[in-house]
C-alpha cells in the first residue's frame, strides 16, 4: 500500500510538471499565425522574372513608355508558398506605371534595401510606380487592409529611378496604433520620414516602419508626397514589403517557466 501510494504521487508530480511545460508553450505561442512576408513589384511588366508568388500590378492599357495604373485591389500572398495573406492593397492618385527601360534598378547588397528586397523571384530591373509631377495629383495612398489587430508588421518601401535627385519626399504612415519609424534616414517622428530615395540603388535607402500595430479595423495608410520639397519633382516606387512579425514570448509564458522551475526545484 505504501508503495502504491508513492507511485501515484510520483505520477501526479509528473503530470502537474507536463501541465505546467504544455501551459509555457502555449503561452509562449500564442495566438499568433507563423510569421510571413509578401513582395508587392510596383512594376510587374512582361518579361519580368518575378516567382516565388511575389505579386504585382498589372496595366490598364498597352504597356509603351508610361501608362495608367491599375487601381483595384491587390490580394498580397505568402512568398514562400503563394498562400494569401488575407492583406489587400490598393493605391490612389499615382499618376502612372513607368515602363521604360534602364531607368530602374536593384539595390545594393549589405545596404538597408538590399538586405529585404534582394530575394529570388522579385525582378527590380524594370517598372515602377511614377508619382507626382505636371500630372500627378501631389499625393499617392497606399492602403492596407485585412490585417489582424493582434499582430505586429513590418512595412518596407524601396523604390529607385536613374535621374537626378529634386528634393526629399515625404512619407507618413497613418491609421496604426503605433509603430516604429526604422527608415535609413530623414526620421521625423513615428510616423514620418522626409527622404530623398530617387537614385537610392548604390545606397539602398529604404522607407520603413517595424512593429505596426495597426488597430482594430486592421487598416492602415502611408501617403507620399513626391512635391514635398519641390512641385515638379518624381517619386518611382519600385516595390513593398509587408511581414507579419515572429511573436515575442508573453509575460504569461515567463510566468508558466517561472512556476515549473520552482516546482522542479521543490522536487529535489
Amino acid at each position: 500500500t505504501t508503495n502504491y501510494h508513492i507511485m501515484k504521487i510520483r505520477i501526479k508530480s509528473k503530470t502537474t510538471m507536463s501541465l505546467v511545460v504544455a501551459f509555457a508553450a502555449s503561452a509562449c505561442l500564442g495566438s499568433a499565425q507563423a510569421a510571413w512576408v509578401a513582395y508587392h513589384d510596383m512594376g510587374g511588366v512582361t518579361g519580368d522574372s518575378n516567382a516565388n508568388f511575389v505579386t504585382y500590378h498589372q496595366l490598364a492599357a498597352a504597356e509603351t513608355s508610361t501608362d495608367p495604373l491599375d487601381t483595384s485591389a491587390k490580394s498580397l500572398l505568402i512568398y514562400n508558398d503563394g498562400t494569401d495573406t488575407g492583406v489587400d492593397l490598393t493605391i490612389a492618385d499615382a499618376n502612372g506605371m513607368d515602363n521604360r527601360a534602364g531607368t530602374t534598378a536593384p539595390p545594393a547588397s549589405s545596404t538597408p534595401a538590399g538586405d529585404l528586397f534582394l530575394t529570388a523571384g522579385l525582378d527590380l530591373s524594370t517598372g515602377t510606380i511614377r508619382e507626382g509631377g505636371s500630372n500627378g495629383s501631389g499625393l499617392t495612398t497606399y492602403t492596407l487592409t485585412g490585417l489582424d489587430a493582434n499582430e505586429l508588421y513590418d512595412l518596407a518601401f524601396y523604390g529607385h529611378r536613374d535621374t537626378t535627385n529634386d528634393g526629399a519626399e515625404e512619407f507618413i504612415l497613418g491609421g496604426a496604433d503605433s509603430a516604429t519609424n526604422a527608415a535609413s534616414g530623414g526620421i521625423i517622428n513615428v510616423t514620418t520620414t522626409q527622404l530623398d530615395i530617387r537614385n537610392s540603388a548604390s545606397t539602398g535607402k529604404l522607407i520603413r516602419w517595424t512593429d505596426i500595430n495597426p488597430g482594430d479595423d486592421g487598416t492602415i495608410t502611408v501617403t507620399m508626397n513626391p512635391e514635398f520639397t519641390n512641385n515638379s519633382n518624381i517619386l518611382y516606387i519600385s516595390a513593398m514589403r509587408l511581414e507579419e512579425q515572429v511573436p515575442e514570448p508573453s509575460t504569461t509564458a515567463l510566468l508558466g517557466l517561472g512556476g515549473l522551475a520552482l516546482i522542479l526545484r521543490r522536487r529535489k
